[in-house]
């Protein structure tokens, strides 16, 4: 393996309360750099390949200024900055520089990383010449020599466009399929996607039971998870007679609170609907209760909250002419 990749992610205020398992799962893919860059302080042993960077959030608005000092930047809370991730090439490039990396990327501080270089492998990554890997925020990495894509036009889109996205307070997407992504494909990009049957488990938001996004076939069976040190992450589905085992290169729990009811140092545990669970907590539990759906409380209170916190005309309108927008792009 000769291509070296970092991941960055800045990240800022309290991390998820099972963050010290995300290090646990940086831990074993020694063959990706993972830059933090944080105004927490960590105390837990942390492994080689994770780098971190004690910063405020001051410290990267005044970097973003200045690097875009043509722009009346909008950058007014660590959220925003989802939208300018796909920068970040150009951003962190002296980061890029030191760290000597030929694919430069984002990711998520709310997943459980498998064993992301297996994939690689099986995809021949190391011996093509990809332009870009992934297709959503939560993990995306691209050749160095793409660190400008985010500067193209290829329609007339708004939503699209860097200058207007890093211009407006609200949030865009940028990062995701329909901004960057759609922005590389126009370009004719080399990509390595996972359109088709994604390596990764999504996790629905909406939904108490782990069920995924619709771009997975089996996206509709209940399911968990096992982690261990040594093999990375098993999905495992049920579809009412057969249980099938699936590797996977991550796990994202997005907006879910997440009991951890294991000791941090455990080599081996089990992800079910909102736990983190051991060994022999698995062994002890009616699994097929486990995985029966039910009413989940948590997303709707932490929806309405949302909406309190954010509630506004202009918030409104956004959030109403960017739905129309996403609905005719997967139509």
């Amino acid at each position: 393996m000769n291509k070296k990749i970092g991941l960055f992610l800045p990240y800022f205020g309290k991390f998820p309360n099972y963050f010290r398992l995300w290090i646990k799962s940086v831990a074993i893919n020694p063959e990706i750099q993972f830059i933090l860059i944080t105004d927490q302080n960590l105390t837990a042993t942390l492994p080689s390949n994770l780098r971190v960077i004690k910063k405020e959030f001051k410290d990267i608005q005044r970097l973003i200024k200045n690097k875009f000092n043509k722009l009346d930047i909008s950058l007014d809370s660590p959220y925003k900055l989802c939208d300018f991730r796909p920068a970040y090439g150009y951003i962190f490039d002296n980061l890029i520089e030191k760290y000597g990396l030929d694919y430069w990327g984002f990711c998520d501080p709310d997943v459980i990383w498998g064993r992301i270089s297996e994939f690689l492998k099986k995809k021949s990554f190391y011996e093509k010449n990809y332009d870009k890997v992934g297709y959503l925020g939560h993990f995306q990495f691209f050749s160095v020599k793409e660190k400008m894509l985010f500067t193209e036009i290829i329609d007339d889109e708004k939503f699209r466009n860097y200058k207007y996205v890093f211009t407006h307070k609200y949030a865009y997407h940028f990062d995701e399929e329909i901004g960057i992504g759609l922005i590389a494909k126009k370009k004719n990009l080399n990509i390595l996607s996972f359109e088709d049957e994604p390596p990764y488990a999504d996790i629905l938001i909406n939904s108490y039971q782990c069920y995924t996004y619709k771009n997975a076939s089996d996206f509709s069976l209940p399911r968990y998870f096992n982690w261990n040190e040594q093999y990375g992450l098993t999905q495992v589905t049920y579809d009412g007679c057969i249980y099938k085992m699936t590797p996977k290169i991550y796990v994202h729990l997005q907006k879910r609170n997440m009991d951890v009811k294991i000791n941090q140092f455990s080599k081996e545990y089990y992800i079910i609907p909102n736990e983190f669970i051991s060994t022999d907590q698995f062994h002890q539990i009616d699994l097929s209760k486990t995985l029966q759906d039910q009413f989940y409380l948590d997303f709707y209170v932490n929806k309405i909250e949302k909406l309190i916190k954010k509630f506004s005309i202009g918030q409104i309108k956004h959030t109403y002419h960017f739905q129309k927008l996403l609905n005719s792009y997967y139509k």
